[in-house]
């Protein structure tokens, strides 16, 4: 019987945990399948590639603004070379407000400032993208994504030593958008080559969690099975002696259920009723067995004296006179 109750748990537990596994497992299945069908899969790649247009073409706009600019400077060499500085400067600024720049530079070869329109402070250009230019006059574009700027440089023919350098910076929530757009995409592709193994992830997950709740249901059955038995033996043992005659057994008193430890003492109350019960009635057995002796013994003494009686009567009446 305990073996059966502990079977009657794991059973409880494994059976309905199988049935939500194998659902669950279907569930998770359909929904992974879903969530790379291809309309899903368009919608993600067309939303980054949407992003990154939209930033590639902000980014390239400061390709053309530099072309602008240094055209117009060129063509504006002699203000520059009158030494107005002051009329140079409006200049500038009047190129970077129309261009909607947010830096314009003029710098030599040494990454020194010339002059300068900016709303914001000077960042030397990287050694890198001014030698790429020093004997180039085409633009050379400057992607800095972690920034989130874009800025370009070009040498200036008409100017002495001298080059342009523009910088352009994005909205900060586009930036972050392509960035978090491109993890998410990278995340997704991920996942989808890595599908197979975490169908079979969730399932080993899913066997673990049943493993270890089937051994909880199968810890508390053989504790409760314990505590429960272990009362019910010990009735049983009792009234076998009861059964047997043996009115002093009792039943221990243990920690147990509520009802059980009522049983126990129940059971026991009935055993002291029995006994004395069983001691009055032997009472009483003795004393109807002392008054049948006690008649008998009378009945015995008085045989005898009746005819003696008898006897004397008869001889009262002869010889009284």
């Amino acid at each position: 019987m305990f073996s059966l109750t502990v079977i009657s748990f794991s059973l409880f537990t494994l059976i309905p945990s199988l049935l939500i596994s194998i659902f669950s497992l279907f569930i998770f299945s359909f929904a992974l399948e879903k969530y790379f069908d291809n309309k899903i899969t368009t919608v993600v790649n067309n939303s980054y590639e949407l992003a990154k247009n939209y930033v590639d073409e902000k980014r390239n706009k400061v390709e053309s603004d530099i072309v602008l600019v240094a055209f117009d400077l060129n063509k504006n060499y002699q203000l520059y070379a009158s030494k107005d500085k002051k009329s140079f400067q409006r200049f500038l600024n009047t190129q970077r407000l129309i261009r909607n720049l947010d830096q314009i530079h003029l710098i030599d070869s040494n990454k020194n400032v010339i002059m300068s329109s900016s709303n914001s402070g000077y960042v030397p250009v990287e050694d890198k993208a001014l030698k790429m230019v020093l004997n180039d006059d085409r633009p050379l574009k400057i992607i800095n994504t972690f920034e989130n700027k874009s800025a370009a440089i070009i040498k200036l023919s008409s100017y002495p030593n001298t080059f342009l350098y523009v910088v352009k910076f994005l909205e900060e929530e586009i930036s972050k958008y392509l960035i978090e757009s491109e993890e998410a995409i990278n995340f997704y592709y991920t996942v989808e080559e890595k599908r197979t193994g975490i169908k079979i992830s969730f399932v080993l997950i899913y066997l673990v969690v049943v493993s270890l709740l089937l051994f909880l249901s199968i810890s508390i059955a053989i504790k409760f099975s314990s505590r429960f038995f272990r009362s019910i033996n010990n009735l049983i043992l009792a009234s076998t002696n009861i059964g047997k005659g043996d009115l002093d057994s009792k039943v221990p008193e243990i920690k147990t259920d509520i009802e059980l430890e009522t049983l126990n003492k129940n059971f026991n109350l009935m055993i002291e009723q029995l006994k004395t019960q069983q001691e009055k009635l032997l009472l009483s057995e003795r004393h109807e067995a002392w008054e049948d002796v006690a008649r008998k013994l009378a009945h015995e003494i008085k045989n005898p004296l009746t005819p003696i009686q008898l006897t004397i009567d008869r001889l009262k009446s002869k010889y009284s006179n």
